[in-house]
């Protein structure tokens, strides 16, 4: 079934995937009793127009063919908030560890061999070394690794240039790319499946 559920306190979404755009306001002559509103394809990708809206006070979900698309509504909002404080955690750490003056590049190859390292600890986290009796999963562990991976990883967007609405907006593209190049429909060859 194709749907499309919105949070009706957002002011404007609008959401692109490769085969439909689809635009939402909160204009209150689009929404009728049931709660329902009108959602137009160009491209009759849906079987229906119509959207329901439900209680979920921060996500919109849309499902495309075989393709089900999660996504917070406030997702850069959000992303723009990690990149703020990422940014204000290595300004102190220049400052407080008298790290001035190291070049863009030298900081970019030392955050990869710092996300490398937190990289092998996630592995030590998963029972990756088949020689040995496994261990249970720490799934709190795991997690915690993952925001230490992301911590660099962000750091690394900021010094490179990349503010959050430029990754938001670069994974999106790479997203669609990425679904082209498994069904066969990107200029890039070799990923389709067969």
């Amino acid at each position: 079934m194709k749907s499309i559920t919105c949070e009706k306190t957002i002011d404007r979404v609008i959401e692109k995937t490769a085969d439909i755009s689809i635009e939402k306001s909160n204009d209150s002559n689009i929404e009728n009793s049931n709660g329902i509103v009108e959602i137009k394809s160009n491209d009759n990708m849906f079987e229906s127009t119509n959207a329901e809206f439900k209680q979920n006070p921060s996500t919109f979900v849309f499902s495309l063919k075989d393709k089900i698309v999660k996504s917070e509504a406030n997702a850069v909002d959000k992303l723009a908030t990690i990149f703020n404080m990422q940014k204000s955690f290595d300004e102190d750490i220049i400052k407080n560890r008298h790290l001035e003056g190291i070049e863009a590049t030298e900081w970019l190859q030392k955050q990869t061999l710092a996300m490398v390292s937190e990289l092998a600890e996630l592995l030590d986290e998963v029972n990756f070394k088949w020689w040995k009796n496994p261990k249970e999963i720490n799934t709190d562990n795991v997690r915690d690794e993952l925001v230490d991976i992301l911590h660099f990883f962000i750091s690394m967007c900021i010094k490179s240039g990349m503010d959050s609405q430029e990754l938001y907006s670069r994974y999106l593209f790479k997203n669609e790319e990425n679904f082209k190049r498994q069904r066969g429909l990107s200029e890039k060859k070799g990923y389709e499946v067969i």
